[in-house]
């Protein structure tokens, strides 16, 4: 999950494992350090160099885009590797929205499989520079160099990162747009905490977040919500803040790393429409 805590570019570094040990044991309730250990050694054990071919099979949303890029890169500072390619779906003929690999049924992945892309040198170039863009304090420069320099291979990026945007907090009321997207609900009427994830997981568009990252992102928004008979409602502060009359950033207890970017050093100009 590196769409979430901080990063560190080197996926075979000590240092790198360490960092993410430390943020998934405060994010996760039941982490459990040995699964954690387990997967450190298999991942650095994996016999690429004993491929034919790697293929990658990945998804348009964020969470998805944020580990292919990790993924990339880390293929990119090998010395020699295997035929690479890629399968990244999203749009599809078969249907009218953008659409999972978990929502597609066996009987399509032949054909997405014969279908898959080559990955060139220049592909993890491009993905290795914007993991390494990722992992930095400068996330506001990320969508620029996507923009900029366009590759057949990753039509997602720029919609996943256009999203990615909205978990910065915004100037005015120092509430993400994300954030206020799942509190909105509130401002209507008392909603349970499922019904509210539900919601949102429904709509969420390019993020792809899982049910853990919406509790957690309830979590800090506390001050905001109370609770009674199971039903979450805005306290008055989060009714202040919500309509723009109070700012969050004063009462917020949580700022979230993101990749090398701090949600304390980077927010979301609604005028500018961008990251400052």
């Amino acid at each position: 999950m590196l769409c979430e805590g901080r990063t560190l570019f080197d996926l075979e570094s000590k240092e790198f494992w360490q960092v993410r040990k430390d943020f998934l044991s405060s994010f996760v309730d039941d982490f459990d350090p040995r699964l954690h250990q387990q997967l450190e050694e298999d991942f650095l054990s994996l016999p690429i160099d004993e491929a034919e071919e790697v293929v990658f099979w990945f998804e348009y949303d964020l969470f998805c885009q944020v580990n292919l890029l990790a993924l990339l890169s880390w293929m990119a500072a090998k010395t020699t590797r295997p035929r690479l390619s890629l399968v990244c779906v999203g749009k599809h003929p078969s249907y009218d929205k953008l659409v999972g690999l978990g929502e597609m049924p066996p009987s399509e992945y032949p054909a997405l499989y014969a279908q898959r892309a080559s990955i060139t040198a220049a592909d993890l170039a491009h993905a290795s520079l914007l993991w390494q863009q990722y992992c930095s304090a400068n996330h506001q420069s990320l969508l620029e160099t996507i923009r900029s320099t366009e590759r057949s291979l990753f039509p997602y990026l720029e919609g996943a990162f256009e999203a990615h945007q909205s978990r910065f907090p915004s100037c005015s009321n120092g509430l993400s747009p994300l954030e206020a997207k799942l509190l909105e609900p509130l401002s209507r009427s008392p909603h349970s905490a499922r019904q509210l994830i539900g919601t949102i997981l429904r709509s969420q568009g390019h993020l792809g977040f899982g049910d853990l990252q919406y509790e957690r992102c309830l979590d800090h928004l506390s001050p905001l919500i109370s609770e009674s008979d199971g039903l979450l409602q805005l306290t008055e502060l989060g009714e202040q803040v919500l309509q723009h009359e109070a700012h969050f950033g004063k009462h917020r207890l949580h700022f979230a790393q993101i990749g090398g970017a701090s949600q304390k050093e980077i927010q979301w100009d609604d005028v500018r429409q961008e990251l400052v």
